[in-house]
Parts: C-alpha cells; structure tokens; sequence
C-alpha cells in the first residue's frame, strides 16, 4: 500500500481523533423526539432489523465451517443491527468490544458488547489509515485498549479513512429548523390571530355610564373587558343608542362587531410543515410516499418510492454484514481453521425477499402442475436459477440424460411384453412352429 491515511487531520497518533460534530448532541437527542423523525427512524431501523441473516460458505470452506459461524453470530444478529440501525442515524458509527470465550476445542464468541460513542475513540494505523482497534477512557490514568481482534466498527458513509462515517440525521437538520420556525409562527399566529376578535367603534367625548360622567374610551375598555370575560355585558340606556345606529356611518355613533381572520392563513402554515415533514422524511432516506400519507400520485408512484427504500436499506445491511465479515468472521475462521480459511464463509443479509420467494414460489408450482399453460413463458425464463434462489435441489444434466435413458428401456420392454396380438404367442416360436417338434421327425 503506497497510499497515506486519508483524513485531515493536524496530528496524528495513531488515535483517530473525532471530528467536531455539525450536530450538538443535545440537539441530536430533541430531533430524535421529534414524531416525525421518530417514526422514519424507527421504520429505517426495523426493515433492516427483521431481515434474517443466512451463512453461505464457497467450495474452499472447511465442511463445517458455515455451521461453526452461524452457531457464533446468529445469537448476536439482533444486538448488533439494533445498535449499529441506531448509530447510522445518530452517529454515522457504532463501536463494540467482541468478548471471547474459551470452550474446548474452539474459541467462540461469549459476548458482542456494543459500546459509547462518546466514551470510545477509535485506533488507526498511522501509515496507511486502516483501522486497528478501539480505546477508551477510564477512571484510571491508563486507557483501555482493544486491539482489533476485540473490536467490531461499523461505519456509515465513510469518507477515505475516516471511520466516523456521517450520520443520516444531518441531513434533516435544515428541515427540522425550518419545520421548529414554521411551528413557533404558526403558535404566535394562533395565540394572537386566529379565532374571532371583538371590535368596539365609540364617539370621541364622554357618556353618563354607570353613573358616573367617563371618557368613551374608558367605557369602551370595560365593555371590552366585560365582553372578553363572559361574551356578554350590560350597557346603561344612555348608551344603548349604539345599538340603533349600529348601521350608520356617523362618527357619533356606537358600534361593537366580530372581527374574524378566516382560516386561509392556517392552510398555509399547514402545508408548510407537511412540505418541512416530508423533508425530514427524505434525510433519512426515504421517499416521503413510503412513509407519509399521500395527497396525489398514483398507487403505482407510491410502490416505485417504497421500492427504492427497500433498495437502499437493503445496501445498509449489505454494508453492516460486509463489515462484520472483516473483522469478526475472518477472525473466527483464522484462529479455528488458519490464515487459508479466510474470506471463505461470510454473513449476508436474506438473499430474497419473502415476497418475491412467494411469487417465486407459486410460480414454480404452477410449472410443475400445468407446464403446457407455462411453455412460452418457460422458453424465456431461466428455471435453474429459479430453483437456485428457492434453494430446490435437482439432478445434474448427466444425472438426467440417464434417467431419460433408463425410462425409454423401460417403456421399450414394457411394450414388447404387453402381448396385444400381434407378436407371437409364448409357448411358439417365431416362426409358428409348435414347440413339441414334428411328430414325423
């Protein structure tokens, strides 16, 4: 390797030191609790945790090798997607320390501990970059160091050799803000605007009110008051004249109406933060018709963009597994079977979804019970890999040619001795002669 470590960084100890985060935590912690980022999180989060993992191994495993690593990761699946779904949102990388266990003849693994991002510091080779395990601090003066056999570091989105990756919740932060501003305006709005607003016209002067000589702005304020406390007021007949010119324009005239805004307004601010919640929906990366409520478009529309999410998340598990086959299973089948066995048994994520095995699966069906219905279609389709992804054992062609064979011979004997007339009789011989001889002879 030529190459150095690719990182900006000033120093360089042999520590990866992390970068400063765009996103305070405490922030981070309140965008979390927000419904929307809630529920895309949570969704993100569980297609990749229900997906089974399966162990395939290549012709050059030991025979018992695919067993051996299923038997150590498979009760580590859940704990490992759980955290490292959780980090690719939070954090963009999860650490664990990976507790191994003596049990004779092998090693096994006795526990996958996942661990704090903001406790751990990640270990690099300075030369080239390549990670080389975790440190952590500790109420001693020394750290605490795991070498890369008892790390597992899962990254998202890493850029050159920095495997602190870039979490997801970035690109939400703008919406989010936006979405917080349109929320604030849209209370200030409601606490002084919305609703209905009572509205007193009065004649500039003084009236008898309550017997007592007042300024009409004075009477006009506690008629306000009065009206906002119960919704009605009692008003002395010295002004109950407002109410017989009510419709005049006369500045001398009394005047009380309802002023109300009309709900235009709150449209708006409606459809602005369903345009922010989509937003906050696509930083986590996923098409806002997957997972909100749709207003237009097509059934087919909304298929197409839970497609791509299915795409995408399927990618992360792919990458999740990638990594956990570098750096845990490797290690497994180096200690058990030596260095040649590496990178010949590795976890991925289920090869087919179940609905397509379904499809798959009737339709394979259908070519074993009908295939003069499936024989066009059965021209084009390629039935081997059909039976590949159903996992279907069949015969190799030699195996079949034989069996071919086989039923002809069979079928060739079973109709030269059905004995329907035309061939000879058993006690004859071919040419019609009786078996017993010529009495003359």
């Amino acid at each position: 390797m030529k190459t150095k470590t690719q990182v900006k960084a000033k120093s360089f100890d042999g520590r990866l030191h992390p970068p400063k985060r765009p996103i305070a935590e405490d922030k981070m912690l309140a965008m979390r609790k927000h419904p929307t980022l809630s529920l895309a999180r949570r969704l993100v989060r569980a297609a990749v945790i229900a997906t089974p993992w399966s162990v395939e191994a290549s012709d050059e495993a030991p025979p018992d090798a695919a067993d051996f690593i299923d038997e150590q990761l498979q009760p580590w699946r859940t704990t490992i997607l759980r955290t490292a779904t959780a980090a690719m949102v939070d954090y963009g990388w999860q650490p664990f320390e990976v507790v191994y266990d003596y049990r004779d003849p092998d090693i096994v693994v006795s526990k996958v501990k996942p661990l704090l991002q903001s406790l751990t510091t990640i270990r690099v080779v300075p030369e080239t970059g390549a990670f080389s395990g975790l440190e952590q601090t500790s109420d001693s003066a020394l750290p605490i160091v795991l070498n890369q056999l008892e790390s597992l570091l899962v990254s998202f989105e890493v850029e050159g050799t920095n495997w602190y990756g870039r979490p997801r919740i970035e690109d939400s932060e703008l919406p989010y803000d936006a979405w917080n501003n349109a929320a604030a305006a849209n209370d200030r709005y409601d606490r002084k605007m919305a609703g209905v607003h009572w509205v007193i016209h009065y004649p500039v002067g003084s009236s008898n009110y309550n017997g007592v000589e007042k300024d009409n702005y004075d009477v006009a304020e506690d008629i306000l008051r009065r009206l906002e406390s119960s919704g009605a007021v009692i008003v002395p007949a010295t002004i109950a004249n407002f109410v017989d010119s009510v419709t005049k324009d006369s500045p001398l005239a009394w005047k009380i109406e309802l002023l109300s805004v009309g709900l235009s307004p709150q449209y708006s601010f409606t459809d602005r933060l369903k345009y922010l919640d989509a937003g906050m929906v696509r930083g986590l990366g996923l098409p806002e018709r997957s997972v909100l409520e749709g207003q237009f478009g097509t059934k087919a529309e909304a298929a197409a963009h839970a497609d791509f999410a299915i795409t995408d998340l399927e990618q992360t598990h792919e990458s999740i597994c990638e990594q956990v086959n570098e750096q845990v299973v490797n290690s497994l089948m180096r200690i058990k079977y030596g260095p040649e066995a590496e990178r010949t048994v590795f976890v991925c994520p289920a090869p087919i979804s179940e609905a397509r095995r379904t499809v798959l699966r009737e339709l394979y069906k259908e070519f074993l019970k009908s295939p003069e219905f499936m024989a066009l279609e059965a021209m084009d389709i390629d039935r081997d890999a059909m039976r590949d992804s159903l996992d279907i054992p069949y015969s190799p062609e030699e195996n079949i040619d034989e069996l071919l064979r086989a039923k002809e011979l069979t079928s060739g004997a079973a109709s030269g001795s059905s004995g329907d007339g035309d061939g000879p009789e058993p006690d004859e011989s071919p040419d019609g002669d009786d078996d017993s001889g010529d009495a003359d002879t």
